[in-house]
């Protein structure tokens, strides 16, 4: 399952929703109202062309108000009063989703006076209905984030010196016999074909951190996880384990390591997912430092050890960076 273009259909489904239930059959058209929609995802679901300029509604409104542009060439009048009512109940859309605040109250309020604005009333068994629709979504939601939690496995976000840049370390909850020491463990859980098994399942950790993220209207973080290059051997296992973070949501967000042994022998492989969209960091150790021929450019990140001469001297360099725990 592709974990983070589930979650946006999941979203899409709830507003979709939404906004029948406001407009009804009279004012909704399906054809009209996806087009909005597709804009409004681009932006609140995907980050696309967000920025620290201007609010995440400014940046929302004028892909909307592109669709707006576009639609209303050459239409009757009929036509024209769905799409100035489909575009006008994304106002109340943003808030339902959560990328304006507004107290519940003042809320139901907004969407009865809009009601009453299309239909000229809004009957107590509507705003029963539509409020109970909203709480519905939270309780939804909630629940679709915890779907996505494991008994056995959890992730740590560790710092870096880049402010917005994490590195996403998966644990255990899993109780070994004592004869078995904690590096013995661990040497089996990050290698070889485990290693590759355990991929899946902190992916959907990691994603279920991004979803929370992009719930929060937060798209400036970027997250280093682990990829197994063995998987280069296996391409029908690597196909299937990448099907879950192929979402462009996912790769806007995360940032795949590799160590330099590793770009070495499958730097060919590495380039052609590159060219698919998916992000790397390089992870030199000390003895990797003075290795020559590199190609940097093709990396989000040089992840070097703290402290190291390395990193002192390139320290402004916004591709280098080191953990800081």
């Amino acid at each position: 399952m592709n974990v983070l273009e589930e979650y946006i259909k999941f979203e899409k489904n709830n507003i979709t929703s939404f906004a029948r239930e406001i407009l009804t059959d009279e004012f909704f058209d399906e054809e009209i109202f996806n087009k909005y929609l597709e804009a409004y995802v681009y932006v609140r679901y995907y980050g696309y062309y967000v920025d620290n300029t201007k609010d995440l509604k400014d940046f929302i409104c004028i892909e909307l108000n592109k669709v707006t542009s576009k639609l209303i060439e050459g239409q009757n009048e009929e036509m024209l009063n769905k799409i100035s009512s489909i575009s006008q109940v994304f106002n109340l859309v943003m808030v339902y989703d959560g990328v304006l605040e507004e107290q519940e109250k003042k809320y139901i309020s907004d969407i009865c006076n809009y009601r009453i604005k299309l239909f000229g009333s809004c009957d107590m068994l509507f705003k029963e209905k539509i409020n109970k629709q909203v709480l519905q979504t939270k309780k939804k939601r909630k629940d679709y984030f915890n779907f996505f939690k494991s008994d056995n496995f959890y992730v740590n976000k560790k710092e870096t010196s880049n402010e917005h840049v994490y590195k996403i370390v998966m644990k255990y909850k899993i109780d070994f016999p004592k004869l078995y020491s904690r590096y013995a463990i661990d040497r089996v859980f990050y290698n070889g074909s485990i290693n590759e098994d355990r991929l899946p399942v902190l992916y959907y950790l990691v994603g279920n951190i991004i979803m929370k993220d992009i719930n929060k209207c937060i798209y400036n973080n970027q997250y280093l996880i682990d990829y197994a290059t063995s998987l280069f051997e296996n391409k029908e296992k690597n196909e299937f384990i990448m099907k879950i973070i192929e979402s462009e949501a996912f790769k806007n967000q995360t940032v795949l390591m590799i160590n330099y042994l590793d770009f070495a022998k499958y730097g060919n492989n590495v380039k052609d997912m590159i060219k698919a969209g998916y992000k790397f960091a390089l992870v030199l150790e000390d003895e990797d430092i003075s290795s020559e021929g590199l190609i940097y450019e093709l990396f989000e990140y040089i992840l070097v050890p703290k402290g190291s001469s390395y990193y002192n001297k390139n320290s402004t360099n916004d591709k280098i960076i080191y953990e800081i725990w």
